[in-house]
């Protein structure tokens, strides 16, 4: 009963589904670009912002 609750097979399943869901991530990656765009404007004028300061 030991061996049936262990299935080493089975934690090697979740790995190989581990990489459909690669997928998913991918398509975050451009949501995630998105939020960094906000800075768009900081990376557009750096200077500015970092002149202001000073």
């Amino acid at each position: 009963m030991t061996t049936s609750p262990q299935e080493p097979g089975a934690p090697e399943q979740a790995p190989d589904l581990d990489p459909s869901p690669v997928p998913d991530p991918d398509t975050a990656q451009p949501d995630v670009v998105p939020s960094p765009a906000g800075g768009d404007p900081l990376t557009a004028d750096p200077g500015e912002p970092m002149e202001a300061p000073d």
